[in-house]
């Protein structure tokens, strides 16, 4: 089983950098600017039974962490491929125009 942690970015001023997805204590991909964003790419990494942990931009462990991931990712599953809905934009389709 493998451990993921997101991380705040030490970019020497102000933490603005960002935050970081780190796997097994290796960095992943590039710095993210929102701590959602990095939260998301950790559970899209993620599989059953991996641990997820959250750090505060003050290194301590944030409050209901670690945890053992139970995937639960919506946005893969099967059953959402015909379309889904964004925000203000109604519903769309996927696949149309777009391969």
């Amino acid at each position: 089983m493998d451990k993921y942690t997101v991380l705040p970015t030490d970019d020497g001023h102000n933490m603005r950098g960002g935050w970081m997805v780190h796997k097994n204590g290796k960095m992943q991909g590039r710095p993210h600017t929102k701590k959602s964003a990095a939260k998301r790419k950790m559970r899209n990494m993620a599989s059953d039974g991996d641990t997820i942990e959250v750090r505060k931009t003050n290194g301590q462990v944030q409050s209901g962490y670690p945890r053992t991931y139970q995937g639960g990712n919506s946005s893969r599953s099967e059953d959402n491929k015909g379309g889904g809905r964004l925000p203000g934009m109604g519903t769309f389709k996927t696949g149309i125009g777009f391969d």
